[in-house]
């Protein structure tokens, strides 16, 4: 493993300020995390709001490790788990198994990094680092991986089998709908202003009982939500794990902003 001296060499070269250490460490250890899962297996495709963060480059930082899979047994997924606990092991931390639960078609495992803050002497309230791994059982269909470059602190280049943004974006958009946590709103804005494209198709089969006839309906009821959130709130949960301060900024004038994205929308539309 990197040195604390080489570690945040690094992670400020990526943006990353060192006062978000603990992020840091996270980021660094989903990186060694998700080597050993590419590396071990095909079966888990990796989505959600780490992949946006790593594959995607996206200014939030995430917590848990988020794949999709297709008829992925419980003993299975402890495999795979139970490797990527003894390849952390190898380069120096000490893990201990939490919980591994299967509830419907969700299975979940908790890894505990005993010594990741002391590794890197950082202060903090909380003993070890957890790490959740989520995976999701969904038709095949469901499952559009693509293979992705991207490069860890150390240098190392690691294949990662990840989601196509398109249906990344329509999961998302999805969660944005279903539970509206505050790093939904965060990650369903910057999307949209980048323009992500969202399969709608996939998005109907998650949203059975809401419906988008085109992506600028979609984009209207996306803004209704900003509009009826308490956004100070969103602000202030979204703040400690935000890279670019700017961002904030963004979310304080996302009514504003979903607007501007929707008129120029529909003025390249066939019928604008």
């Amino acid at each position: 493993m990197l040195t604390r001296e080489e570690l945040f060499k690094q992670a400020e070269a990526r943006g990353l300020p060192a006062v978000k250490a603990r992020g840091i460490v996270r980021e660094y250890f989903h990186y060694l995390m998700l080597h050993g899962i590419n590396t071990h297996t095909d079966r888990l495709i990796f989505t959600g709001g780490t992949a946006l963060r790593i594959v995607h480059n996206f200014g939030r930082l995430s917590f848990d490790l988020d794949f999709d899979a297709s008829d992925l047994s419980k003993n299975e997924f402890k495999d795979i788990i139970e490797r990527i606990q003894k390849d952390l092991v190898r380069l120096g931390a000490e893990v201990k198994s939490g919980r591994l639960k299967q509830r419907g078609n969700i299975l979940t495992a908790e890894i505990k990094i005993l010594n990741a803050f002391k590794l890197y002497d950082i202060t903090t309230a909380q003993e070890h680092l957890m790490v959740k791994v989520e995976a999701l059982n969904v038709a095949g269909s469901r499952l559009r991986p693509e293979i992705k470059l991207v490069r860890n602190f150390d240098g190392q280049t690691i294949l990662v089998n990840v989601l196509t943004l398109e249906y990344l974006a329509a999961e998302k958009t999805a969660a944005f709908f279903e539970r509206a946590r505050e790093r939904d709103y965060y990650d369903v804005l910057f999307l949209v202003l980048n323009k992500a494209p969202i399969d709608l198709d996939l998005l109907s089969t998650i949203l059975v009982k809401t419906k988008f006839t085109d992506i600028p309906h979609l984009l209207e009821k996306i803004k209704t939500k900003f509009e009826q959130a308490d956004l100070a709130k969103i602000h202030k949960k979204l703040e400690p794990f935000l890279i670019v301060p700017g961002h904030l900024q963004v979310i304080k004038n996302s009514v504003q902003l979903l607007s501007e994205h929707i008129k120029k929308i529909n003025r390249l539309s066939p019928d604008g």
